[in-house]
């Protein structure tokens, strides 16, 4: 993982999705640990595939508002702190 976001050069937002399927949760668990042990310079967080489609469409839509001359789109923990219940 640690190497697929540094061979992007951690551009933010940034979204990667990591397929696991069939994996124990304490497997995602101990690598996520793991990445953020080895790169404590990456801010990650994992989520439910519906919430990470989620911010990934709002990211694009803002995105592609951006590129027609229009604001920029706020920060990931922004549209994250947006989607937290009260």
């Amino acid at each position: 993982m640690g190497n697929a976001i540094k061979s992007r050069g951690n551009v933010l937002p940034g979204f990667y999705f990591f397929r696991t399927v069939w994996v124990n949760p304490t497997t995602i668990t101990d690598a996520v640990a793991l990445l953020r042990g080895q790169h404590p310079e990456l801010n990650c967080q994992v989520l439910a595939p519906r919430a990470f489609f989620s911010l990934f469409r709002e990211f694009q839509q803002r995105q592609a508002k951006t590129t027609r001359g229009k604001r920029a789109p706020p920060a990931l923990p922004a549209l994250l702190e947006k989607d937290q219940p009260n």
